[in-house]
């Protein structure tokens, strides 16, 4: 027990720093490639387009109590899907509408990122699909699928944020959002797929 619990507390620790780190050092790279101005739009746009996550990674969390309480895993991803996106789509529709507003109210100037307000906001309806898969897999202790998966997002993200913001400035890192978000949601469904085969099913019965 202590050792996959271990196993499944480090695997976890390097996920979350692989999933958080893009985060941290985007504002640094936007810094770098253009100008302290343009760092203060992106930090902006991109907090309160984040906000509209906060509902969405709770109910992960709760999935992962309740299937840890060997809860029907089932029962509980439908429930959570359909919790996040009756609480994020409003969100979203929220930013998306009021976002001017919003950006304007701390300087006429933060209005400039609004479509990389309205960009990161649609990323992260995408990004709620992902989180959930996140939490079936820990769930079922597949921490290197989860370790996989932030790893390419990891890489995905600041590659594509340093060629594309030098050719679309800051708004390229919203690009850089929706497309690795969607690569990622690629792989996710390709795996789901290939799960339903039958020639998987088969193997799955066999002890």
């Amino acid at each position: 027990f202590v050792k996959r619990s271990l196993q499944f507390s480090v695997g976890n620790y390097f996920s979350n720093n692989l999933n958080q780190a893009p985060g941290y050092i985007l504002p640094i790279l936007v810094l770098h490639l253009l100008d302290a101005e343009a760092a203060a739009k992106f930090y902006l746009a991109a907090t309160l387009g984040n906000l509209t996550m906060t509902i969405p990674f709770a109910l992960s969390t709760s999935l992962l109590v309740e299937g840890s309480n060997q809860e029907p895993l089932k029962k509980n991803f439908k429930k959570a899907l359909l919790a996040t996106y009756i609480s994020l789509i409003p969100c979203t529709i929220i930013v998306v509408l009021l976002g001017k507003d919003i950006l304007g109210f701390f300087n006429p100037e933060y209005i400039e990122a609004y479509n990389l307000l309205v960009l990161v906001a649609l990323s992260r309806l995408i990004e709620a699909l992902l989180v959930i898969y996140i939490s079936v897999q820990n769930i079922r202790m597949k921490v290197k699928k989860v370790l996989q998966i932030n790893l390419y997002y990891f890489v995905l993200m600041l590659s594509l944020s340093y060629f594309l913001i030098q050719k679309f400035n800051i708004i390229g890192v919203g690009y850089a959002w929706l497309i690795s978000y969607s690569i990622l949601l690629g792989i996710m469904l390709a795996e789901f797929w290939e799960m339903r085969s039958p020639e998987v099913k088969q193997q799955a019965k066999i002890p």
